[in-house]
This record gives C-alpha cells, sequence and structure tokens, in this order.
C-alpha cells in the first residue's frame, strides 16, 4: 500500500473562513518532493454558512454532502490497496476520513493530535460548529446524522487517544470522561517528551485496536510558532516537538492505515511559517509510509 493524496477543501465545520483553501495551497508546494497520485475536493463556493449562534447543527446537510464524497473517494483508495493522506481543511473532514479508515479496517484507533478533543455532541455543544464533534461522531455518541453514509461499526472510543489537549469545554469533559477516552494533554507532553506521550497514547488504544487513524490538527503548535489556523489556542508546543511527534508516531508506521493534517488557513499565516511546518510534516509522512510499503513489497516477491 504506497500513499494517495486526497485533498479536502472544506471549512464549513467553523464560523471561520479560510481552511478550505489550505489542502489547494499544501498540495501546489508539496510537488517538491511528493510525485504520487493527487485528488483535490473542495467545497462549493456557493454555499452560504450558517451563521446563527443558536443553531446547534450548523451546516449539517453541506457537511454530510461534503464529506460523503471524503468517504467514498477514501473508501476506493483503500480498495485500491493505497494509504490515503488527508489534507483538511477544517477537521470536520475527519469524519469522513476516519469512518472510511474503520469500514476498511473495521477494527481500528483513532490518535487525535489537537488542542481540541472535537469530542462535543449537538447536546452539549456550546457553538454548533461541528468540527468541534468530530470524535463523538465517530466513536457512536449519538450524532448518526454526521455519519448517515456509514453503514459499519462505530470507533470503539477506549481505542481513542488524544495527544496535547488544552482547551476543553466542561460538558465535552464529561463525554470524554464517560466514554473512556484517553487524554494526554500539552503538558503531558512538555513534562514526558513527545516520543513517550505518543508511546503511551498507542498502548492505551492498543487493546482495542488493530490498525490505527492519525488526525494532526496543526492547533497543537502554539500560535507564537504558528498562526496559520482559525482557532489558536495559547501554551500549545514549538516546531522541535511537533516533530519530535511525527517521528514518534512514525515509529509506529506499520500500525498505521491513515493519516490526516487538518486546520491550516493560509489566510492566518502571513508569513508562511504554518504552511512550511505542515509541508515537513507532509514529506516526512508521505516518504517514511511509501518507502516502508516499497519494502514490504520487496520482501514479498
Amino acid at each position: 500500500m504506497k500513499t494517495v493524496v486526497l485533498g479536502a477543501g472544506s471549512d464549513l465545520g467553523v464560523q471561520i473562513n479560510g481552511a478550505s483553501a489550505g489542502p489547494i495551497q499544501l498540495i501546489r508546494d508539496m510537488g517538491s518532493f511528493y510525485k504520487g497520485e493527487i485528488i483535490s475536493i473542495t467545497q462549493s463556493p456557493a454555499i452560504i454558512k450558517n451563521r446563527n449562534l443558536a443553531e446547534k447543527r450548523k451546516n449539517e446537510q453541506e457537511i454530510n454532502t461534503f464529506n460523503k464524497v471524503v468517504y467514498d473517494k477514501c473508501l476506493e483508495k483503500y480498495n485500491d490497496k493505497l494509504f490515503p493522506v488527508v489534507i483538511g481543511g477544517d477537521q470536520s473532514v475527519a469524519i469522513a476520513s476516519v469512518l472510511a479508515c474503520q469500514k476498511a479496517n473495521e477494527k481500528i484507533g483513532v490518535i487525535w493530535f489537537g488542542s481540541h478533543p472535537s469530542f462535543n455532541t449537538y447536546d452539549t455543544t456550546p457553538t454548533g460548529n461541528i468540527h468541534g464533534m468530530v470524535l463523538a461522531t465517530v466513536s457512536g455518541q449519538k450524532q448518526e446524522e454526521l455519519r448517515n453514509y456509514f453503514d459499519g461499526t462505530a470507533v470503539d472510543p477506549r481505542a481513542i487517544s488524544i495527544v496535547g489537549a488544552r482547551s476543553i469545554d466542561q460538558r465535552e469533559q464529561e463525554n470524554l470522561k464517560y466514554a473512556n477516552v484517553n487524554v494526554f494533554s500539552t503538558e503531558d507532553i512538555k513534562s514526558n517528551g513527545a516520543g513517550s506521550i505518543v508511546d503511551e497514547a498507542f498502548k492505551a488504544a492498543s487493546e482495542y485496536a488493530q490498525k490505527f487513524h492519525i488526525v494532526f490538527n496543526i492547533d497543537i503548535l502554539d500560535p507564537t510558532v504558528s498562526m496559520g489556523v482559525s482557532v489558536p489556542e495559547d501554551n500549545g508546543i514549538d516546531e522541535k516537538s511537533a516533530m519530535e511527534l511525527i517521528d514518534a508516531i512514525l515509529t509506529h508506521a506499520r500500525e498505521l492505515a491513515g493519516f490526516d493534517l487538518v486546520e491550516f488557513n493560509p489566510t492566518k499565516d502571513p508569513d508562511r511559517k504554518t504552511e512550511q511546518i505542515a509541508l515537513n510534516i507532509l514529506a516526512k509522512m508521505v516518504s517514511t509510509i511509501d518507502e516502508l510499503k516499497d519494502d514490504e513489497e520487496e520482501s514479498t516477491t
């Protein structure tokens, strides 16, 4: 299985515009190091976002329409024995990529890197922004409406580890506790080291999973290092620690089944620093996975 890059250009899950342009910009600049198949999926420019502050299901239908395209394309590539690398877009696109990975592999875990755990439900969300409901949706915590194109078994929440959390809503915290999700904070990374926390995250989820899907939200970085995200949060990690996380993830490369990089917003990135970090992450990920798959093919011939 080799990589295929899918650009998922949507910012329907968040009220701030701009993340929909992230995949286009990153894919354009990946040409210097990536020669594999690239597919671009973009939201319709005719969509007008719902900005009603009282609405708890903002852009639900539009997100489902977009995500079904991403889901179907990911499944097609899994059937072709390829490894999807999905570039968002806001993290609501990960509903589709994670569910496709689960459908193709049956028993996956999810290692989620980012400041927001995305474990709200329609009942607990303070904003109605669906990018804050991804992990709750893929693990079957209500939200059937957001996975109406998926006919498989939801991801076991005990097979989910969140790394880098530092902005958790009060009722979201309760959801995480009751679902037995593993949560490691930014302070855990700073105190114990990136490699140690990544290993703990995989170990905690491995009892319930055979393969893993990675979702890497670029907002895990501190805004003083990287401003190019829609919802920055203080007290993040530096670039060195972020790359150490990627290196640690890749020590588990044989266990991986999919990878997403989400929430890059080029309109918030005037110095293009976030873009460069995202490209460094993608370069390391696709080269390592492609090399691993080449070695596996050679060993079977």
